[in-house]
Order: C-alpha cells, then sequence, then structure tokens
C-alpha cells in the first residue's frame, strides 16, 4: 500500500466520529426453546421500563432504535419464562443482534425462574436451537467459533464442518458433490462466481474475522433459491463496521501500548465484546495496518489470554491522526519514546513474517521488555531507547528467567536506530 493511501485511510479512520448517525438499533428474533417457533407480542423492555413496551411481531421479530450505549433487554411473554439479556452494546449507525430463546412454564418445574444471559451467548444459543428445529438438514458455525479457530477464512472453517469437503483450499463442496450442485448466499443473497471456467464460489475470498455465522444447508427446502441441489452455504456478515475504524483510530492513538480488551471497550464506549475486538485486531493485521503482540510465554495459554500490545505497521498512521508537528512530537517525551519504540515494532512486522517468526512482548512483575522475537530455537529480546530516560531493568529479568537469549538494546547506548533501520530486521536475529 502506498503511502498517500496510508495517510488516507488514517485520516478516514480519525474523522469517521464525525459520519455516524445518533442512534443505533436492537433487533432479534424471539424463539419457543422447546418448539423453535417464533413467539408473537411477546414484550421487550429496555433497562427496566415499564411503560411503553415495544413487542414482537408475527414472526417474533422486534427492532428497536437506541441511543448509543449499553442495555440490559428484558423479554416476557404469556405462559413462557422471564428472560433477561445483558451488556448489549450499541454503536451509532449500527445493528446489534440480540435474539433469545423463551421457555415454555409447562415444560419447566412451577418454580420462580428468570433466565439470564448475554446477547453475544443468547444469539448462539438461538443459533443453536434454529439447527436443532430445522426442517433441513443443516451445520452452522457460529462468529465466537470462527474467532476461537485458527482459520483465517470462510473457506479454511468450513474444514470442520461434518459433510463439507474443502477443494484447493478455497472451493467446498457439500456431501461430496461437484461444483454444479453447491451455492453460496451472503446475507440472504446468491453470489456469483470470480472464477470464468468454475461455477462455485471461492470462499477464500472472505476473511472469517469479518463473519458473524455460517450456515451449511445439506437438504433443500421450498423457501430456497433453486440454485442448488446438494448444498447451501449461507454466510452473514458482522454488521459493526464503525467498531473496525474505532478500534483502529484506538491503535493509532495508542502505539507501542500495552492495552486490555476491557479497557479498549471503555475507550469504545462498550461497543461490541472482547471476542469481536480480537477478531477484528487479527483483521487488521491481515491488512497490514495494525497488531495486537501477544505476551511472550512458554505456556499457550497464557500467552492466548493476554493484553495485546498495540503497533501500527507504519508510523505514517500514527502521525496523520495526531495532528502533531515534528518539533510538538519531539518536545513531548512520552509521545516521542511511543513513536520510537513503533517504528521499531513497524520494522519488525514488516521484515519478520512467516511461521517460522514470532514477536511479541515480555512482561512479569511490574519488569518488562519491549519485543521479544524467536526464530526456531533461539531467542531475542529486544529493549528500544528514544535518547529519554528509561530503565532497562527488564532485560536482566528477562535473562535471568531465559537464560539462553540474547538481549538487544537499539537506540541510545545501544544500536544506532539508524543502522538497525538500514538492514532486513531478519539479519539481525538469525
Amino acid at each position: 500500500m502506498s503511502l498517500p493511501k496510508l495517510f488516507a485511510v488514517a485520516l478516514l479512520s480519525a474523522s469517521v466520529a464525525f459520519s455516524q448517525s445518533p442512534d443505533g438499533t436492537i433487533t432479534g428474533i424471539v424463539l419457543d426453546a422447546q418448539t423453535g417457533r417464533a413467539i408473537a407480542g411477546a414484550e421487550v423492555a429496555i433497562n427496566g421500563q415499564t411503560g411503553g413496551l415495544n413487542k414482537t411481531d408475527s414472526e417474533g421479530r422486534f427492532t428497536i432504535a437506541v441511543p448509543e450505549g449499553s442495555y440490559t433487554l428484558g423479554f416476557s411473554a404469556e405462559n413462557y419464562h422471564d428472560v433477561r439479556l445483558t451488556d448489549v452494546a450499541v454503536s451509532p449507525g449500527e445493528i446489534t443482534e440480540a435474539s433469545t430463546v423463551m421457555a415454555n412454564l409447562s415444560v419447566v418445574t412451577s418454580i420462580d425462574v428468570v433466565e439470564s444471559a448475554t446477547a453475544v451467548g443468547a444469539t448462539a444459543q438461538a443459533m443453536l436451537i434454529e439447527q436443532k428445529l430445522a426442517p433441513v438438514v443443516s451445520d452452522s458455525l457460529s462468529h465466537e467459533e470462527l474467532a476461537a479457530s485458527t482459520s483465517s477464512d470462510a473457506a479454511g472453517a468450513l474444514e470442520k464442518v461434518t459433510g463439507v469437503s474443502v477443494v484447493g483450499e478455497r472451493y467446498v463442496y457439500v456431501r461430496g458433490l461437484g461444483e454444479r450442485y453447491s451455492a453460496a448466499q451472503m446475507n440472504g443473497a446468491l453470489m456469483t462466481t470470480t472464477e470464468p471456467e468454475k461455477r462455485v464460489v471461492p470462499l477464500d475470498l472472505f476473511p472469517a474475522a469479518l463473519i458473524e455465522n455460517l450456515r451449511i444447508l445439506k437438504t433443500y427446502s421450498p423457501d430456497l433459491p433453486a440454485e442448488f441441489s446438494g448444498g447451501l452455504v449461507q454466510m452473514q456478515t458482522i454488521a459493526k463496521p464503525a467498531l473496525l475504524r474505532h478500534l483502529f483510530a484506538l491503535a493509532a492513538h495508542y502505539p507501542a501500548q500495552i492495552l486490555s480488551y476491557n479497557k479498549m471497550l471503555g475507550q469504545l464506549q462498550d461497543a461490541g465484546n472482547t471476542v469481536t475486538l480480537a477478531a477484528y485486531l487479527r483483521l487488521l493485521e491481515t491488512a497490514f495496518l495494525a497488531s495486537g503482540l501477544e505476551l511472550y510465554s512458554r505456556a499457550q495459554i497464557r500467552k492466548r489470554g493476554s493484553s495485546p500490545k498495540l503497533i501500527l505497521w507504519n508510523n505514517a498512521l500514527v502521525n496523520a491522526p495526531s495532528l502533531k508537528s515534528y518539533a510538538e512530537a519531539f518536545a513531548d517525551g512520552a509521545w516521542w519514546g511511543r513513536l520510537v519504540e513503533n517504528a521499531v515494532g513497524a520494522h519488525l512486522l514488516n521484515h519478520l513474517q512467516g511461521p517460522q517468526w514470532s514477536l511479541g512482548y515480555w512482561r512479569d512483575a511490574g519488569e518488562e521488555v519491549d519485543f521479544v522475537v524467536s526464530h526456531g530455537a533461539h531467542t531475542s529480546a529486544i529493549e528500544v531507547k528514544s535518547g529519554r530516560s528509561g530503565k532497562t531493568s527488564g532485560m536482566g529479568a528477562f535473562r535471568r528467567r531465559y537464560p539462553k537469549a540474547k538481549l538487544w538494546l537499539v537506540g541510545e547506548t545501544g544500536i544506532p536506530l539508524a543502522e538497525f533501520f538500514s538492514r532486513p530486521a531478519a539479519e539481525w536475529f538469525s
């Protein structure tokens, strides 16, 4: 991507707040947990309201326009137990899904029960109920399952589905039948292929981070398009594009800093959830815009549960929205230090690509190392010095924890920054 385009992307992310509508929309469907039928006339209360309640239509659907914020939804219907959804986050101009299921009083023990769940969990439960009671044989993958997998695109994610074959890492065949028997939909519309000599749609074109859910229908019903007889892949995309831009703007505001996902949610006014933020951060990385470095640890569980360190792939993405002149940036010691550290991190990200390289950071009991590079059995710890005061005690603590690691000091009293940037990073650490 050229530098002018990078500036344009950064400026767009900085100005997006002015283009959003003031209200968001909460929508969903209420189903019977026993039969899967839609519940018409169910009342939907927002934050405990008692009057002027919204009701579901004949298909069990509801749509409510509300200002930005986090809400608690209460569902009640005659002959059903009440349900409460918490942490329903609404962003300006976006659609938030808040579907749920309700248990009939006749099939539940007669005690006072109020079911409570988050919007994300309830939507996943409704999706499972819909799959169980669907008139056709189907499988599905939720956004949470896609985010937890290692697949980067829709084709890779569908490899885990029973009865689905992925050919050439991009073409999906259902029940072993060829391309003429399969079709694909996105948001309810049939997709055409980009291949001139094939009918099947290459699903490796669609990043998994942008998919809300995937449904694979293996049998036909009259309400489906007559374009397939073997299988239909239905893809629903995430309806939060503004959150992706806001996350990028947040990364540009906090370069080379460690932020927990919960703190990011606070900065983003509780829009989305931690799973969505992690998926969006991976999506920004695939676009070579921003990365969230993981904590270096030999324990994989601790590594995956760590707070990310935000690094932008080019300092132009930081400087454009900051609107600081060179003199102002240099005079601000803390900001200048983050710029220098982000520049080193960007150099490492741009050159240390491939499965043989791993880049992270290290922090333990108040001690910190800016970057940790792993290459096979070799580990290198890197501390960046911008010429301002700062501690390097983390290097000693890291050496005590990992005696075989190499230590590198970049910047003041170490490798000059100009020399470090003049050579590909792989030459330093190979």
